[in-house]
């Protein structure tokens, strides 16, 4: 695989791509949600609130 490709993963929240011979990938952080009913789309790495607007908690890393 050439370098600079990306390469499959079944984490949705990985971006992964081969970098000279070694594959290097970086992953989403989602932000803390405070509604009560959340979903994650089908295809996405987050949830997101049903209900329209949220607060947002801030993520600590």
């Amino acid at each position: 695989m050439p370098s600079g490709e990306t390469v499959p993963d079944d984490n949705l929240c990985a971006s992964c791509t081969c970098q000279k011979g070694d594959v290097t990938c970086t992953y989403t952080t989602c932000t803390t949600l405070t509604c009560k009913d959340q979903y994650r789309p089908q295809g996405e790495c987050c949830a997101k609130c049903r209900e329209g607007m949220c607060d947002l908690l801030p993520v600590i890393s």
